[in-house]
C-alpha cells in the first residue's frame, strides 16, 4: 500500500510538470500573446535584477561609509604625493652637495649650482628655536616667491610638542574646531614612505588653519622643522586664493627632492682639545745681585779673572750676590753661571 501510494505521487508530480511545461511554452511562444508575454518576462527579469544590484550597492555603502575617514584621507594622500613624486623622478641628486650636521645629527643634500653654502643663525630674543641653517638660493627671482629654505632646530627640553614650535599652523577659525566642523591638525599630518620627514600641509581651501606646507622630524633630544623660506618684504602667507603646494611645485620643485634626501644620523660631539700648557719661568724670590754686568741680556760675572775661593766675610753657606760663584755660595737664580767655570759648584 505504501509503495503505491508513493508510486501515485510520483506520478502526479511528473503529470504537474509535464503541464507546466506545455502551458509555458504554449503562452511565452504564443504568436497570440507574444507582446504581452515579452513584457511580462522582461518585467520579471527587471525586477531581479534591480534587487539584487541594490542589495549589492547598499552593502558596498554600508562599509564605504564605515571606513570614509580612512578613504578621505587615501585619496588627499595620493592626490598630494603623485606630484611630487613625479618631481622626484625629474631631478637627480646624484651630484648634489651633501650637507653634514653631526653636532645635531642630521644630513641633507641641496644643488651647489642653485644654493649658496649654508649659514648658521643663532636665536634671538623670544625665538624657540635653538639653531637656524638657512640655505639661500643664489641668484634672486623676481617671479620667484620663496628665497630658499630653512631647517630650524627646536630642543625638546624647551619645546615638548611640535605644536609648540614657531612654524605649526596657526588655528584661524577657533569656533569651527569646538563646533567640530572641519578636521583636527593630525588629519594634515601625512606619513609619506618617500620621505624620512613627515609633512604638513594644510591647502588655502581649509577654513580653521591657516595654509602650511613643510616637514617635520624629531627624536629624543631635538625637533626639526624644514622650512620654504619666503621672500623678505612678500605677500604675507601664502596667500588666500592660492595653495602652497602650488607654489613650492612652481617656484622651488627642488625642496621636495631635498626632503628625499634628508636623514638622521648619529649625535656626534667630539671633546675640545686642551688648551696647550705654556712654559712659564717660576717666579724668583732671590734678591738682585749688587754686582753684574749684561751679557746677551743675561745676568754674569763683572770681574774679568775671576777665580772661585771660599768667602772671608761670610762663614757658612750664603747666596751669591755678584754672579761670580763661589764653592761656599748658592747659585742666584738671577744670573748665569758658565758651566765651564763654574759647572762644578752649579751640581
Amino acid at each position: 500500500m505504501t509503495d503505491l501510494l508513493k508510486a501515485r505521487k510520483k506520478s502526479d508530480k511528473k503529470h504537474f510538470f509535464k503541464r507546466f511545461w506545455k502551458y509555458f511554452k504554449k503562452s511565452l511562444f504564443s504568436k497570440k500573446n507574444l507582446k504581452r508575454d515579452l513584457t511580462i518576462w522582461l518585467s520579471v527579469l527587471a525586477i531581479v535584477g534591480l534587487y539584487f544590484g541594490l542589495e549589492n550597492f547598499f552593502a558596498n555603502l554600508t562599509f564605504y561609509d564605515t571606513n570614509l575617514g580612512d578613504k578621505i584621507q587615501d585619496v588627499a594622500e595620493k592626490e598630494k604625493v603623485n606630484p611630487v613624486l613625479s618631481i622626484q623622478s625629474q631631478i637627480n641628486t646624484q651630484n648634489w652637495k651633501i650637507y653634514k650636521n653631526d653636532w645635531y645629527g642630521f644630513e641633507l643634500k641641496y644643488p651647489e649650482d642653485l644654493l649658496k653654502p649654508p649659514i648658521i643663525q643663532k636665536p634671538s630674543g623670544e625665538d624657540k628655536w635653538e639653531q637656524k641653517i638657512v640655505f639661500n638660493y643664489s641668484d634672486s627671482k623676481e617671479d620667484n616667491y620663496f628665497s630658499g629654505f630653512e631647517v630650524l632646530i627646536y630642543d625638546t627640553a624647551k619645546v615638548k610638542e611640535i605644536s609648540d614650535t614657531g612654524e605649526f599652523p596657526k588655528l584661524e577659525n577657533p569656533e569651527l574646531i569646538s563646533e567640530k566642523s572641519c578636521f583636527t591638525i593630525n588629519n594634515h599630518l601625512l606619513e609619506i614612505n618617500t620621505y624620512p620627514a613627515e609633512e604638513i600641509y594644510i591647502p588655502a581651501s581649509d577654513n580653521c588653519y591657516e595654509s602650511a606646507l613643510f616637514f617635520t622630524s624629531a627624536r629624543d633630544k631635538y625637533i626639526y622643522n624644514i622650512i620654504p623660506k619666503e621672500k623678505v618684504g612678500g605677500e604675507e602667507g601664502f596667500g588666500i586664493a592660492s595653495d602652497p603646494q602650488q607654489k613650492l611645485i612652481k617656484d622651488m620643485p627642488e625642496f621636495f627632492a631635498v626632503m628625499a634626501t634628508w636623514r638622521l644620523i648619529d649625535i656626534y660631539r667630539p671633546k675640545p682639545k686642551p688648551k696647550p700648557v705654556v712654559a712659564t719661568r717660576p717666579r724668583i724670590t732671590a734678591p738682585m745681585p749688587v754686582s753684574y754686568k749684561k751679557e746677551n741680556g743675561r745676568l754674569v760675572c763683572a770681574k774679568k779673572n775671576d777665580k772661585p775661593g771660599k768667602s772671608n766675610q761670610h762663614k757658612g753657606k750664603h747666596m751669591d750676590m755678584e754672579c761670580c760663584l763661589d764653592p761656599d755660595e748658592y747659585p742666584n737664580p738671577h744670573c748665569y753661571y758658565d758651566p765651564a767655570k763654574y759647572g762644578k759648584y752649579l751640581k
